[in-house]
């Protein structure tokens, strides 16, 4: 499960990193606009994406990512 990873990165990079979870069931813009699928991780900035990550990753692998582009 992804939920607990993306919690614990949300705490470490406080201050940092915004980290928000979406309900695309209730909201089909957002998905729409950037080709979001349920079980994609996108890194938006500006109204841009700017990194994609599909799929479970461990917490080691999304932090590199996340910080290799902030």
């Amino acid at each position: 499960m992804v939920a607990p990873v993306i919690d614990a990165l949300a705490k470490e990079m406080s201050g940092k990193v915004v980290f928000g979870k979406l309900n695309t069931d209730e909201n089909s813009v957002i998905p729409n606009k950037f080709s979001i699928l349920p079980s994609d991780h996108d890194d938006v900035q500006g109204g841009k994406m700017i990194d994609r990550i599909i799929g479970a990753q461990p917490k080691e692998a999304l932090a590199a990512r996340i910080k290799r582009n902030f």
